[in-house]
């Protein structure tokens, strides 16, 4: 067992903290920011972030993504990630933001113990007076809230793990990450608590089921953007009925994939590589209709998609449906029901005008089926896949004949 942090470790006088208490944790989606000013920039243990989150975070620093965690555990040790804010700390004005999520169940990778919380608490620092960072603080100095764009009530993307991801961008446009103005004050604040109530949603440091802490004991994930290769296949036809408010997008997917009479191939789809993305144009559908491309991403893959999508009018759906193997033409689709229940798909709807999200959970891919619906003038999207594995490093190839 890695070593427990010591009685006098500055992570012991804090708190875990969440926007909601325990009644409400479903498929649920937390968002913190914290804003600070350094009059000096800090160097080694004065950078120090000490972050986790039960069940999970990731954590971006004036607008840039730092890192994802924590590793796996229990409640009972759980592990805590340092990290070295040194390369993304500036002179003046900073902000860091974080997005934890917790399925409020347990799964075939996570036990829930009727709780969720993030832990967050910097070094030493050299921030105002030589002091930290930021004070460590608990639920009333925090801007949090559930993320107002997420659906609870989706569909489980395999009988193992979490939920899908159906996110409304007309709701949350995800600029509390990038942009350096806070959110207003005041305009996070939990709806359902008062101000005077906010002790609610701290969990004194050791109370169950948060009884102790450990360093993460193994190294913080690689995690590399990769660009999709080109465009395999595309189709269109009528979406079937109840495609607007289905619980799982991708058994309602494969049930209309099934319909479509042929595929044609990618090179009719105007689709360009740029730097850093696989940029194609997706045709107007008409109401009630979808238009489907089949993007091979060039490798198998553990990670999750990155979307930029311009041009949008508001309302149109986009989903996306991760896969493995593809027959001569196009995707070969697990039947509905089959392995696990797998059902590995995410939705987004879109706001008028300029459109992006980065999804969160982890997925195996090597392909990725991009199905817009209700497109009433023609889109750009720009697709990357943000990777994520263990840092091993191959030491040598060793071949056999037999």
């Amino acid at each position: 067992m890695a070593t427990r942090f010591p009685s006098d470790h500055p992570l012991r006088g804090t708190a875990w903290v969440w926007p909601e208490l325990y009644m409400y944790l479903y498929n649920h989606f937390a968002q913190f920011r914290r804003d600070f000013e350094l009059t000096e920039l800090p160097t080694g243990a004065e950078a120090i972030l000490w972050i986790t989150a039960d069940k999970s975070y990731r954590l971006y620093v004036n607008g840039r993504f730092v890192c994802r965690g924590p590793a796996r555990g229990y409640q009972s040790h759980w592990p805590v990630d340092e990290v070295d804010l040194s390369a993304y700390l500036q002179l003046g004005h900073n902000w860091i933001s974080i997005e934890a999520y917790n399925p409020g169940i347990s799964t075939f990778c996570y036990l829930h113990a009727a709780k969720a919380g993030l832990l967050c608490v910097p070094g030493p620092g050299a921030g105002a007076a030589g002091g930290p960072l930021f004070e460590a603080w608990n639920a009333s100095q925090w801007m949090m809230r559930r993320s107002p764009g997420h659906a609870t009530q989706t569909a489980r993307l395999s009988l193992q793990i979490d939920f899908q991801e159906h996110l409304d961008l007309r709701r949350d446009d995800r600029s509390w990450i990038s942009d350096e103005r806070p959110p207003e004050p005041g305009s996070w604040n939990p709806r359902m608590f008062p101000e005077s109530a906010q002790n609610f949603l701290s969990v004194p440091f050791g109370q169950p089921p948060f009884d102790d802490i450990e360093p993460r004991g193994i190294p913080l994930m690689r995690e590399e953007l990769l660009r999709p290769s080109h465009v395999i296949a595309a189709a269109g036809g009528p979406s079937d009925a109840g495609y607007q408010t289905c619980q799982n997008v991708s058994w309602h997917w494969v049930a209309e994939s099934e319909k479509i009479g042929k595929w044609q191939p990618g090179d009719t789809v105007e689709a360009v590589l740029t730097d850093d993305a696989l940029e194609l144009t997706i045709e107007p559908t008409g109401e009630g209709r979808f238009a489907a491309y089949v993007i091979e991403v060039g490798q198998y893959v553990l990670g999750n998609v990155i979307v930029e999508i311009e041009g949008a009018t508001g309302g149109e759906i986009v989903d996306f449906q991760h896969d493995q193997p593809v027959d001569e033409s196009h995707p070969r689709y697990m039947k509905i029901g089959d392995g696990c229940t797998v059902a590995m798909a995410n939705r987004l709807r879109l706001r008028a005008g300029y459109n992006a999200h980065e999804f969160y959970q982890l997925m195996g891919f090597k392909h990725l089926t991009l199905i817009a619906r209700d497109v009433t003038e023609r889109l750009t999207a720009r697709v990357r896949i943000h990777t994520a594995g263990y840092p091993i490093t191959m030491g040598g190839v060793f071949e056999s004949s037999d």
